[in-house]
C-alpha cells in the first residue's frame, strides 16, 4: 500500500488527505485508512 510506502521512506513526515466535507465517501474512505479530522475550512 502507498501510505505504507510512506510511512518507511520518510518516517515521521504527516500525510494530508484534503478532501471537501460534503464528499461523504471520501471522509468515510480517510477514516478507513486511519486519517483522523483535524481542521475544516
Amino acid at each position: 500500500m502507498a501510505l505504507d510506502w510512506f510511512a518507511h521512506a520518510l518516517p515521521g513526515e504527516p500525510v494530508v488527505l484534503c478532501t471537501q466535507n460534503a464528499n461523504d465517501r471520501a471522509m468515510r474512505l480517510g477514516a478507513k485508512l486511519g486519517f483522523t479530522e483535524v481542521e475544516r475550512f
